[in-house]
């Protein structure tokens, strides 16, 4: 019998091979005339359609011990799938591990200053062309195909993770890749080939992008803007006479001692704080709204005539807003 976890499932094989397609118990004959093997170690299956509690299943017309493993079957199983179908889900990019999304980027003071959002969803793609393990020289994905953004590669995750030197490979060729999680699936899935099939195709919570070289160039993009911005501040924030190579404590020492100069241009407006009266200034510690940014907390007023605030988001981005509803003047 199937060694590792098909143990657990009673002897019970949740998918065939045949004619090089995977099968479910139920889309062949019952019994022998099934014509399967097992996907792990090519022996002749037995199809049971199953009755009243007992699930459809494939089992090992002869007894002994597999030669394969579940995880190779499920791999296997997942890759036909995709291949015999021409449809499947990208997820949504949501940034990768060095690309932080929103990107920051923090000033000589100090303060983080976040740029733009990239915004990139979920969509449900037509496949092409699909092909399994091609050959890219130095890596073979499980699947290449082609939609209408033009080449994409898949994985098919059951024990080992794309790592980081193929991750590296496949940015490096400019390739597009997703990888599909499986290594959660649950028994009852696997034996219901629905249920299987939405997994593997159509499930939003378990694939990612290995590579997306549009969203990373986006990405990047917005990364240079907001590190020009930190760049701009900084310059504002140098005090004559001071060394640019001075040290960070005594660049924020010698911040604090200065007035900050703003340039109204860069102030964005603070749209509303929570709690607030509205005939007098937000009190310090309410919580205003941005748009873009949503809850942070007023901390300071920076300066004593003018409606211009210090406000703290999540991950310590701090950034400066005016009041709308008074007089925006020079600064």
């Amino acid at each position: 019998m199937c060694q590792s976890e098909i143990g657990r499932f009673h002897f019970q094989i949740p998918f065939g091979l045949r004619d090089g397609r995977i099968w479910a118990p139920l889309e062949v004959d019952n019994g022998e005339a099934c014509g399967c093997v097992c996907p792990a170690c090519a022996a002749p299956l037995v199809a049971k359609h199953g009755h009243g509690k007992r699930r459809p299943h494939f089992s090992h017309r002869a007894t002994g011990e597999c030669s394969g493993n579940l995880e190779s079957a499920i791999h296997k199983f997942a890759k036909k799938l995709i291949y015999n179908n021409s449809m499947i889900l990208l997820p949504a990019w949501t940034g990768l591990p060095g690309f932080p999304n929103p990107p920051i980027a923090q000033t000589v003071s100090g303060r983080l200053i976040a740029g733009d959002k990239i915004v990139w969803p979920a969509e449900t793609v037509d496949l092409g062309g699909s092909r399994l393990e091609p050959d890219f020289g130095l890596f073979r994905p499980d699947i290449a195909a082609r939609d209408e953004q033009g080449e994409l590669l898949i994985e098919i995750r059951v024990s080992h993770t794309v790592d980081d030197a193929k991750a590296a490979l496949v940015r490096q060729g400019g390739h597009r890749m997703i990888e599909i999680n499986l290594s959660q699936i649950s028994p009852d899935t696997l034996f219901d080939a629905e249920g299987f099939r939405n997994q593997v195709l159509f499930s939003e919570t378990n694939r990612t992008w290995i590579s997306n070289p549009a969203a990373e160039g986006a990405w990047e993009l917005a990364r240079d803007r907001v590190k020009a911005l930190a760049a701009e501040e900084s310059a504002k924030d140098r005090i004559p006479g001071n060394s640019s190579s001075q040290t960070k404590s005594q660049s924020d020492s010698s911040t604090r001692r200065q007035p900050r100069a703003f340039d109204p241009n860069e102030l964005l407006p603070l749209s509303r704080a929570e709690s607030e009266d509205r005939q007098r200034h937000p009190r310090i510690g309410t919580l205003t709204w941005q748009v873009g940014f949503g809850y942070g907390v007023v901390l300071s007023r920076a300066t004593r005539t003018r409606a211009v605030y210090r406000v703290q988001f999540g991950h310590g981005i701090r950034l400066i807003f005016f009041r709308e509803d008074e007089p925006k003047r020079r600064f």
